[in-house]
């Protein structure tokens, strides 16, 4: 039985552990990130950070994304046109 326990509190620490690592490298990498999911094709930040949830199982704040891709686009990284779609305009990137 303590066998067991061990093992399972050891999966559960290495969840734990994979979890913190993706963040980690997510957000340590983001921007490059970022350009190469729009290298592949414009998106909304939303589209941006639900691709990244899919690929990387990591969820950010718009806290996190937002402020990053106004500086990037403020850095000349990457560019940024309105697109207005049933009333309600976003920024495509």
């Amino acid at each position: 039985m303590l066998h067991h326990l061990q093992t399972g509190t050891r999966d559960l620490l290495n969840k734990d552990l994979d979890k913190a690592w993706r963040e980690r490298l997510v957000k340590n990498h983001l921007d490059l990130i970022i350009l190469r999911l729009l290298k592949a094709k414009p998106r909304w930040g939303y589209e941006i950070n639900l691709e990244i949830r899919d690929r990387f199982k990591v969820y950010l704040s718009a806290g996190t994304l937002y402020p990053l891709l106004h500086a990037m686009e403020e850095k000349g990284y990457l560019q940024a046109v309105w697109e207005a779609e049933g009333g309600r305009g976003r920024k495509v990137y």
